[in-house]
């Protein structure tokens, strides 16, 4: 993941690494926390994006009848889309890493992506079936919530 971001971003890997090492720099420790946080929450959703990337992915190329002929182009899609992720994954995690280091935390930081993960789902089902359903969901008036309200 950081290998194939170096390969494909270094020069902005550099600039992101030069330009939040200047604004850590610059500002008291007590504002670091909230920078760091920022570049936190900036990996955690890469990775979340990569994950949801890679399943879809996963359930394109399962479609695919013969493995050992060319991928159809929906698979290449999707294929492209998992490198895209990972590079982009791992741009924020070097970049989060230097920063690490740079402000002399302890230890190695941790990434919680699960909630990540759950949201970027919900969102995807939410759009799919906001688009692609066949019966309108039925909402019920005003006044007859406000009575069923009431009535409990």
């Amino acid at each position: 993941m950081v290998a194939m971001a170096h390969q494909e971003q270094a020069e902005t890997i550099s600039v992101l690494k030069e330009n939040y090492e200047s604004i850590l720099a610059g500002i008291p420790d007590s504002q670091k926390y909230p920078v760091m946080k920022g570049i936190s929450n900036a990996v955690q959703v890469a990775l979340a994006e990569r994950a949801y990337a890679k399943h879809l992915f996963i359930s394109a190329y399962g479609s695919v009848r013969d493995p050992d002929a060319e991928l159809p182009e929906f698979v290449q899609r999707r294929q492209d889309k998992v490198f895209e992720a990972a590079v982009t994954a791992g741009i924020w995690y070097d970049v989060h890493q230097h920063c690490w280091d740079y402000v002399q935390y302890k230890g190695t930081p941790n990434y919680y992506i699960e909630n990540d993960v759950k949201f970027r789902l919900i969102n995807a089902a939410k759009y799919i079936d906001e688009q692609y359903r066949e019966v309108k969901p039925v909402v019920p008036a005003a006044r007859e919530y406000v009575q069923t309200t009431l009535a409990c």
